[in-house]
């Protein structure tokens, strides 16, 4: 009677180190299932790190699962600014898409979404854009030539100067005109004058 008890103690003992045992090993298959289920940042463009040196109007973010379309993102430019942005769903894509190429400097892209099973996920990366087009713009000098108002001043005063030399050797023909006239008048008048004197004598 006590070996059966024993023995009956001895396989509850065994039944209970089982159960504990296939226990363990269900949840270890099923934890991994249920954190691989939540959506995770496979790839992004631009790359976390990268220096963009051409046009860059879209930022690409694709997931390991579905996501849903209350998903979201914020861009961020030099730690100050906010940059506006147009936010599509599609499947386990993101994209974000900005109304102008982004302007050269240093990005953080922070993303909140929701898994397929409604779980939040967080995450962000940064690059840099760095486009040549801008930077020669930027250091660019200012060659527009002014015009030569000198020297159309210069020719605007020359101008009244020249119409007033004209006007003045035009008055001075006239006056040497009129003096040879008066010279010639008198001359005929002293001939008339010498004629009828002799005449008379």
């Amino acid at each position: 009677m006590v070996r059966r008890e024993v023995d009956e103690t001895m396989v509850n003992k065994y039944k209970r180190m089982v159960m504990g045992i296939a226990t363990a090993v269900l949840l270890c298959f099923i934890y991994p299932a249920t954190a691989s289920a939540h959506s995770q940042l496979e790839s992004s463009v631009p790359e976390d790190g990268q220096t963009v040196e051409e046009s860059l109007d879209t930022i690409t973010i694709h997931f390991s699962g579905g996501i849903e379309a209350a998903s979201t993102m914020s861009l961020i430019k030099d730690n100050e600014e906010e940059i506006a942005l147009e936010i599509e769903v599609d499947g386990s894509t993101l994209t974000a898409r900005v109304e102008q190429p982004l302007a050269n400097g240093e990005y953080e892209a922070m993303y909140t979404i929701l898994s397929e099973d409604t779980h939040p996920v967080e995450g962000a990366f940064s690059f840099t854009v760095a486009t040549e087009e801008e930077s020669t713009i930027e250091e660019k000098p200012d060659q527009t030539e002014a015009p030569p108002v000198e020297e159309e001043q210069e020719e605007a005063v020359e101008a009244p100067d020249q119409q007033a030399s004209d006007a003045n050797t035009e008055s001075a023909g006239l006056g040497i005109g009129w003096i040879i006239a008066l010279v010639a008048i008198a001359g005929i008048l002293s001939g008339v004058v010498m004629r009828l004197v002799k005449r008379k004598s």
